[in-house]
């Protein structure tokens, strides 16, 4: 799968799909402002670094990488809820946009150098586009 994902969003020197652990697709961003990794499971933003700068995330080794489990750290998306569901016990902590498998809608290279990525979930009557932008600085916009 991540082959497809290179030929139809890879960007030239910036931006790469991986298999990594557990089967789990990732996008590693590399370009002249920063380096990341976002996981397509749980739209899941795992490592941001400014070029010349500290990581800014936090990664826990508790983590299963599986694809029913969420990853724990960097930025998770927690909806429709967070927390214990309050009417259903079963039903997986902050909900299940974090344990799904998010579509890869767009990416482009902005004219400054930035790596943008578009991200996608239906949930039930829920249709969610997440919008990662890589540059000197990280942005998120999460839009239900």
């Amino acid at each position: 799968m991540h082959a497809q994902l290179n030929a139809k969003f890879a960007i030239e020197s910036c931006l790469s799909f991986v298999e990594g652990a557990g089967g789990l697709v990732y996008g590693q961003v590399d370009s002249s402002l920063c380096r990341a990794k976002f996981f397509l499971h749980g739209a899941h933003v795992a490592e941001f670094q400014p070029v010349g700068g500290k990581p800014l995330l936090f990664m826990s080794e508790k983590s299963l990488m599986k694809a029913d489990a969420p990853i724990r750290g960097g930025v998770p998306i927690c909806f429709p809820w967070f927390g214990p569901n309050p009417h259903d016990a079963s039903a997986p902590a902050h909900g299940y946009a974090r344990i799904n498998r998010w579509d890869l809608l767009s990416t482009s290279l902005q004219f400054d150098g930035a790596v943008e990525a578009v991200l996608g979930l239906s949930i039930d009557y829920w249709k969610l586009e997440y919008t990662v932008t890589f540059a000197k600085s990280l942005a998120m916009s999460l839009k239900i």
